[in-house]
């Protein structure tokens, strides 16, 4: 397969089926199917009604049909343009059949809900293994990094094969590769028109046929209304014309009661597999991994009282309440999705936000510009009445030029009201302008600020699935995508609704049958639009989503750019960023075609409604019941309600198409993390007193392998307390809970006596501190790295802690000293280098509780030594907790207690000499093979200082001794 195949197919894997989102609530959906439904039914009343109110008002209140003969009834019934005995008929008929497909459409949609979240069995055993093996597909699908499913693949030639052989390939390949270009566009249209086909459902042909039999009855009833000899012609003519707008009610009405019958069917779905979960999880025992929650909920909001119940029995309570888009998700299958908005407890929804909702949440955000927006929109109102009233004026001037005895005068005063208008809407048009676009630049900045904060709070757990390409896309395209319309098309939007409803009153004073001839070609415009809409906006979030996969890939291959020139896998990288890029494409010309049509079927509908004015008004004008100048009106008037409504609809294809990146970005700044930093009880200062009681602990995207398994641990105010253990054993799991990046799932953690999960975050963040195995540094100077995070400081109190650090030296050596700027990441400086900074950085904080994480784990041998001896000049100060995480068993045995950790559990716990009293225990093994190898060493089995100090590392040691 060429290079252009495999990017296609992985272009296909990446796309993910977007999840129908909704009330999560059975009672709540319950309420809004009933709801829907009384709606419905009262739209067909007051239609009936209208009808009969017709009826009586024609015939003096009297029923007169003559049913005693049938040739009279018909004869009623086929006067077309006197009575209305057939209007009656109809409604009747609308109604029967309306009824009928509600009640279908409903029914279908309720089933359609269901399945989205518990499909039938000959779906779910498709492919074997029913569910998993779909999940393990998705998973797969969704590690764009080759992560822990899906591995980077690195396409290589083999290395046994001869020149012909490898030619004949590279000519085959090329082959193909033209093959596929031609055929790529046709493809991906083939791959589109079958995606849409799967997801039209019987739901959607039942809502398209009552469109379709509104559409015929509301075009009949039009027809009979321009006809019709009315007695009393204000009245009827109105309640004729109301028929019109409550069918288009009803249809709207019905489509409604159809989407609240598929949330219905959901919500019944996930509260039946929430309860299979957890007979599930109660039936194996697996509380303490996952543990099983309830929510009572309040409303639709889901605010309510959280209650987490483990195995063991103990709650959590929290009254917090969450946000609707931020319920959690408890189903084991969706625990490992990648880029999902999750928190420590886990997974989030994320509920579609609408254009409506979209545009409401906009206007919120510029509220503050309300001066701007004031004037902004003063100068809307100025323009848009000076717009409307320039057709009227072109029409007195077609009247004035065609009557030949019209005072000049007049002609002259039209003319001059109209340059007048005219000069109007251009002045004012401009200060609008620049009103909303500095309230549109101003609104982009206030989301970057929101969404940068909303990211900076969010949970570790959300940071260990998501990649920084996925965050920075959020960050930039999607911000400017959502922040887009803001600065022209709400003020357009604003314009032309003006202009449309301006232009609908005037139309209906010119001439209301000519409006309501023209108006039957409204409802499929604003069908079709409404379709569209729902469609592009699904479409545009998958396209955003794909657009956050390139950029991640992006990333990801320029932050390691020189294992990619190492392994010369820049054609692997281009490839794989290219398989995103022409995903996003394919969306983007899928939404294109799709807009082209809409836009062209839209076009000829207006193109019809203007034949039938031309029609109908030439027959008024030329039978004396209306002037040229009021038809030319008309059609002016007509083509601005056509121009507003166009421009109406581009700038609702635009907000959809941006609901989608605002959904991303509203998502995350409404979404408050389960562990608050700013939530608990302060505190002033720490004793330095750890406890660790029965925690259990594992990662979420790694549900099924815990990590720590019951771990208790006690440590003492100005107490050293040394982690050993294997590799992945939880040692650096146990410092990440300590400084509660995490919660667990079970057990507690005990700071100075009291609950971390009570303590206020920030306050005992500042009397801890942390050095990590991976050093983090910014694009600053040498002393800003140090003095990170502390508002004041002295010079004096940098290089204190930098000689405290073993530091200092090298610094000074710089030609810039502590001015030294580090680079990104701090590449310019060695990794030793950099330790011994953060060493300083944590030295100048002065912190009660130090916990060190392998902190020379990854340095050479005189760096190591460096960075070694700070340390142990930290820790013979006393004075302070610490927590330390080492691979030398020459820094672990001055410990005050040595806690081994074996397989998630406390296999040991002591000091170093009650250890070694242990009977074959795993430190004393440990120190047995030292005193070997030491002693091997000196005898000259093995001479080398490499050899000696790899004896001193204990991860090497445990694992010789298993």
């Amino acid at each position: 397969m060429g290079k252009l195949g495999k990017a296609k197919a992985k272009a296909k894997v990446s796309e993910q089926p977007l999840k129908y989102v909704g009330t999560t609530d059975p009672i709540a959906a319950a309420r809004h199917v009933k709801w829907a439904r009384v709606a419905f039914f009262v739209a067909i009343g007051i239609d009936i009604a209208f009808t009969l109110a017709l009826h009586y008002s024609l015939h003096n209140a009297v029923w007169t049909p003559d049913l005693s003969s049938f040739s009279e009834f018909v004869k009623s019934l086929l006067s077309f343009k006197s009575d209305s005995l057939d209007l009656i008929l109809i409604a009747i008929i609308r109604a029967i059949s309306l009824s009928i497909l509600s009640e279908i459409a409903a029914r279908y949609a309720w089933q359609e809900g269901w399945e989205l979240e518990i499909p039938r069995k000959e779906e779910k055993g498709k492919g074997g293994g029913g569910s998993g093996g779909a999940n393990a597909a998705r998973r797969g699908s969704q590690d764009i990094n080759g992560g822990l499913t899906a591995p980077l693949l690195v396409r290589g030639t083999p290395m046994e094969k001869d020149k012909k052989e490898g030619e004949r390939e590279e000519e085959d390949e090329e082959e193909e590769k033209k093959h596929e270009v031609i055929s790529w566009k046709k493809d991906e249209e083939d791959q589109g028109f079958k995606e849409w086909m799967s997801n039209v459902s019987a739901k959607d042909v039942t809502v398209f046929a009552s469109f379709l039999l509104c559409t015929f009855f509301q075009v009949y009833v039009g027809a009979k209304c321009v006809n019709f000899a009315f007695p009393n012609e204000l009245l009827q003519g109105w309640l004729m014309g109301s028929a019109i707008l409550w069918i288009n009610a009803e249809s709207t009405l019905l489509g409604n009661l159809s989407e609240s019958s598929g949330v219905l069917g959901r919500a019944l779905a996930l509260r039946e597999k929430k309860a299979e979960h957890a007979a599930h999880a109660h039936a194996h025992g697996l509380g303490h991994v996952h543990g099983a929650r309830r929510r009572s909920s309040e409303g639709e909001n889901g605010a309510g009282v959280e209650v987490t119940t483990s195995a063991g029995g103990s709650h959590g309570v929290t009254s917090k309440p969450r946000p609707s888009n931020a319920s959690h998700q408890g189903e084991h299958e969706e625990v490992l999705d990648e880029n999902a908005l999750r928190g420590d407890k886990g997974i989030r929804v994320e509920k579609v936000l609408t254009p409506r909702q979209y545009l409401m949440r906009s206007i919120g955000l510029a509220y503050k510009e309300l001066p701007l927006i004031v004037t902004g929109f003063t100068c809307l109102a100025v323009t848009s009445g000076a717009g409307l009233l320039i057709p009227t004026y072109q029409g007195r001037i077609v009247d004035d030029v065609k009557d030949a005895h019209v005072d000049k005068a007049k002609f002259h005063q039209d003319v001059i009201a109209m340059a007048l208008c005219s000069l109007v809407t251009g002045i004012f048009g401009g200060l609008r302008g620049l009103c909303f676009s500095v309230v549109g630049k101003r609104v982009l900045k206030t989301l970057q600020d929101k969404l940068f904060e909303g990211v900076i709070i969010q949970d570790i757990a959300y940071f260990d699935s998501t990649t920084t390409g996925e965050l920075t896309s959020r960050l930039t395209n999607d911000v400017a995508a959502m922040s887009e319309p803001i600065n022209w098309q709400l003020s357009a939007l604003v314009r032309n609704m003006a202009s449309l409803v301006g232009g609908v009153l005037l139309c209906f004073v010119t001439s209301w049958k000519l409006s309501i001839l023209a108006f039957t070609t409204m409802a499929p415009i604003l069908h079709i639009t409404a379709v569209y809409s729902r469609w592009s906006r699904d479409l545009n979030r998958k396209r955003y989503a794909v657009l956050a996969e390139a950029n991640s890939a992006a990333s990801e291959a320029l932050s390691n750019i020189r294992t990619v020139r190492a392994f010369s896998t820049e054609t692997v990288e281009r490839d794989r960023y290219e398989s995103k890029t022409m995903a996003a494409m394919a969306k983007g010309v899928r939404d294109a075609l799709a807009y082209s049509g809409a836009v062209a079927i839209n076009n000829w509908l207006d193109l019809g409604a203007s034949v039938l004015i031309l029609w109908y008004g030439g027959v008024l004008v030329m039978e004396g019941h209306m002037r040229l100048g009021q038809l030319i009106a008309f059609q002016l008037y007509w083509n601005l309600i056509q121009s507003g409504y166009q421009s109406i609809m581009s700038v609702l294809m635009s907000l959809t198409k941006a609901s989608g990146a605002a959904q991303r970005v509203l998502s995350l700044i409404d979404s408050l993390p389960d562990i608050d930093p700013d939530a608990g009880t302060k505190v002033s200062t720490l004793q330095g007193s750890i406890r660790m009681e029965d925690v259990h602990f594992h990662y979420q995207m790694r549900p099924d392998h815990p990590v720590l398994k019951g771990v208790s641990l006690h440590v003492d105010p100005g107490q050293v307390c040394a982690l050993v253990g294997r590799s992945g054993g939880g040692k650096s799991t146990v410092v990440h809970l300590l400084m509660r990046f995490y919660d667990p799932v079970h057990g507690r953690i005990v700071m100075d006596g009291r609950d971390l999960r009570e303590l206020n975050l920030r306050s005992v963040h500042a009397h801890m501190g942390l050095v990590a195995q991976d050093t983090q540094m910014w694009a600053c100077s040498i002393e800003e790295n140090i003095a990170y995070g502390l508002p004041t400081y002295t010079r004096a109190e940098v290089e204190e802690a930098a000689k405290h650090a073993n530091a200092h030296d090298f610094i000074t050596k710089f030609p810039e000293g502590y001015a030294t700027r580090v680079g990104e990441r701090g590449v310019r400086l060695s990794g030793g280098q950099r330790q011994r900074i953060a060493i300083a950085r944590m030295l100048l904080r002065r912190p009660r509780v130090l916990l060190l994480d392998e902190a020379t784990s990854a340095l050479d041998a005189e760096s190591e030594a460096l960075v070694q001896g700070a340390l142990d000049r930290l820790i013979a100060e006393g004075g302070r907790t610490i927590v330390l995480v080492a691979h030398r068993l020459s820094t672990v045995r001055n410990a005050n207690s040595i806690c081994v950790l074996e397989g998630g559990r406390v296999a040991e716990n002591g000091t170093h000499e009650q250890l070694l009293q242990i009977p074959n225990g795993v430190y004393e093994r440990l120190v047995r093979r030292q005193l070997s190898k030491a002693a091997n060493t000196l005898g000259g089995i093995e001479s080398s200082a490499a050899a000696a100090d790899k004896h001193d590392r204990i991860d090497t040691l445990i694992e010789e001794v298993h």
